[in-house]
């Protein structure tokens, strides 16, 4: 089974989009009967991702307020527009696992379709999970416990934490596990100028940990932490107007620069664009995993850049330079045939443009 690897950080707060809040200037209050998913509809969001590895110049603003953000096309050219539509639950292929949601989230690529799921109740909103359909097969992602989106009710100053994890079996004994910790913070409010208007807004604060572990027998043996401080704006009688996330490993909740920007835009002169999923630098899970020699590693770049694709041991030696050179962006594949090593875990390593990321895969014979 292909493992596409689709983080739910960027989106953790999409649900947002259709949040109805009371317009009280500067407090806020979100109840969960404030909360709405019209099934049918569509969002347009607008997303400029790093490609440089510099960073994206931003001024995320301080704690509390009032004061000013400001967004649009203009200051952050070179973006894409991408639609996400608001689903049934029990019509998608997945609705019977995700049995208690409310609501699903679809974001259709090229080949690749992307279902989230929302449990909401009055006393908070979760994210059980996630499903993909590809055209290998498809798979769903189980977050333990579901992510908690939101409690209720929600306003300037309301604090909470969502710790979950995702599993993956790779073979019998050998097992990754993907875990996130998050401390959120209603912690900024003011004016939120864009391209699709003028609002009062809250700002979320998101202080995120993503932890990768490969187990063997249920032991440890690699792992690899990522951290960034993520902010979502919400406005009052719209909803979510934007996120914009840190580099990884960012502690300055100041910070200047970013990994990804996102924020709607009106549907007008939109619906001319092919719905996708946005082209990022990403590494994906090889395919099969574990494999027997050989298998394919997959990966996106967002331009054309110089890219090195290495496999290494778990002492760090190079075993293999799969890639090394120019390559246009988009969609690519690798085929590594590992016939002459011995049984294992080994690690394959994607970097250009200052960027980088690495990946396990388990070989078996």
């Amino acid at each position: 089974m292909k493992h596409c690897s689709y983080r739910v950080k960027a989106s953790l707060f999409i649900f947002l989009f259709f949040l109805c809040v009371v317009p009280i200037r500067a407090q806020i209050t979100i109840t969960s009967n404030e909360v709405n998913f019209p099934i049918g509809s569509t969002i347009y969001m607008y997303i400029v991702w790093d490609t440089t590895g510099n960073g994206i110049p931003v001024n995320v603003g301080t704690t509390g307020g009032p004061q000013t953000w400001t967004l649009n096309e203009t200051i952050y050219p070179g973006g894409n527009v991408g639609a996400i539509q608001v689903v049934d639950p029990a019509s998608t292929p997945f609705g019977n696992h995700f049995s208690t949601a409310n609501a699903a989230y679809l974001f259709q690529g090229d080949s690749t379709s992307l279902y989230e799921y929302f449990d909401l109740t009055n006393s908070q909103l979760d994210m059980p999970g996630f499903g993909t359909v590809t055209v290998d097969s498809n798979f769903i992602i189980d977050n333990i416990p579901p992510a908690k989106l939101l409690i209720f009710p929600a306003t300037l100053g309301t604090a909470w934490s969502s710790n979950f994890s995702n599993h993956y079996s790779l073979a019998p004994g050998f097992e990754e596990v993907d875990s996130t910790a998050s401390q959120l913070t209603i912690d900024a409010w003011g004016t939120y100028v864009g391209s699709s208007g003028t609002y009062d807004c809250l700002r979320i604060r998101n202080d995120e940990m993503l932890i990768n572990t490969v187990l063997v027998n249920g032991i440890p043996i690699a792992s690899d932490t990522t951290t960034f401080i993520e902010y979502n704006w919400v406005a009052e009688q719209v909803g979510m107007l934007a996120t914009i996330s840190s580099m990884p490993g960012e502690t300055n909740p100041n910070f200047t620069l970013a990994s990804t920007i996102s924020f709607t835009v009106p549907t007008t002169g939109i619906q001319a664009h092919q719905p996708s999923l946005p082209t990022r630098f990403e590494l994906q899970q090889n395919y099969p995993n574990p494999f027997n020699p050989s298998t394919t590693i997959f990966f996106t770049l967002p331009t054309t850049m110089n890219v090195q694709l290495t496999v290494y041991d778990l002492l760090g030696q190079k075993i293999a330079t799969l890639v090394n050179g120019r390559l246009s962006s988009g969609e690519h594949q690798v085929t590594f045939n590992a016939a002459d090593l011995p049984s294992g875990v080994y690690l394959y390593q994607l970097s250009g443009n200052g960027m980088t990321q690495t990946r396990r895969m388990v070989l078996l014979k």
